[in-house]
């Protein structure tokens, strides 16, 4: 896991298999004031302007940083809104070349890969790439010549819209008054596709989960364990618990991060969901006092080719 400083200062590293230790990497020359991570590939970052810093004109500028040595990347700009949603990333290390896929608004998916000028509405994978925003579901098949949306159905019968505030308690903030939620699209390592539903009522710390298995066309059905797996929902991936020295089976790795409360750390929105037991909070050293804006998990490569 990756903690990310309020201002400029020092990120934090906490790895499951040494609980007791954190990590400082000094500042990497990034301005974390205006800027925040929205993926991660082994150790780069993709980072874009915090939501209250978007120009006026909608112009981002991404770009991706490896967090141990400080190369940087600059993306060409694009025009949005709201940034770039559902983003995926992928690095090779040697090389360098990369691929950064997303989703600009609610229907249109853009990708720039190394040697482009621009940002392109249609990516060439050889793979399908599973999006989920607005309580809508697609599917896009690349292995053609040219890219097909094979599939879109809509999931908001089990995640619909909720009401974001409620009646503010005397003596709490308007953060502790919101609805937080948030909802992922997972592939399991035998290729399910899982929507993993999360939730946490206003005036309350307690997070609600939910986990839906497609099971057939446009058909659902909640399930109550991963079996030997474990879910890195920032990721929208699972792995062998048995493979990771220091993860747990049957849990959710989780980080909450919103852009309505971008600096405004909780140490409820770090933690690890087991299916069978409560929701466990990481060792005390990841939740000290240490001035974060927000955090998330991660898979690391240390090893320099």
């Amino acid at each position: 896991m990756i903690r990310f400083p309020k201002g400029n200062g020092e990120c934090l590293l906490f790895n499951p298999e040494k609980k007791d230790k954190m990590y400082k990497i000094p500042n990497l020359g990034n301005d974390f004031t205006k800027n925040v991570c929205v993926a991660t590939y082994k150790s780069w970052l993709l980072m874009q302007p915090k939501y209250k810093h978007i120009d006026e004109d909608c112009r981002l500028n991404l770009y991706i940083l490896d967090l141990l040595t400080r190369e940087r990347i600059n993306l060409p700009t694009f025009v949005s809104g709201c940034g770039l949603i559902c983003s995926i990333l992928w690095i090779d290390e040697k090389t360098k070349d990369h691929l950064v896929i997303g989703m600009s608004e609610e229907d249109h998916a853009i990708s720039f890969k190394r040697g482009d000028k621009s940002w392109k509405k249609n990516p060439n994978l050889d793979q399908k790439l599973y999006c989920l925003n607005y309580a809508k579901l697609k599917v896009f098949d690349f292995s053609g010549y040219t890219p097909l949306r094979v599939f879109k159905t809509s999931v908001s019968d089990f995640l619909q819209p909720l009401r974001p505030f409620g009646m503010r308690m005397p003596g709490t903030s308007w953060k502790d008054n919101v609805v937080h939620s948030k909802n992922k699209v997972v592939v399991t390592l035998a290729r399910d596709v899982l929507i993993v539903k999360c939730r946490r009522p206003n005036v309350s710390k307690i997070w609600e989960f939910k986990i839906y298995k497609m099971v057939g066309n446009n058909q659902w059905e909640e399930i109550y364990s991963l079996g030997g797996e474990t879910i890195l929902l920032d990721l929208g991936i699972t792995l062998l618990a048995k493979d990771m020295q220091g993860i747990q089976k049957n849990s959710i790795y989780f980080s909450m991060d919103t852009i309505l409360f971008e600096d405004q750390y909780d140490k409820t929105e770090i933690f690890i969901f087991v299916t069978t037991h409560p929701v466990q909070l990481p060792h005390r050293s990841v939740c000290s006092s240490f001035p974060c804006s927000r955090s998330r998990w991660f898979l690391p490569c240390f090893k320099q080719e």
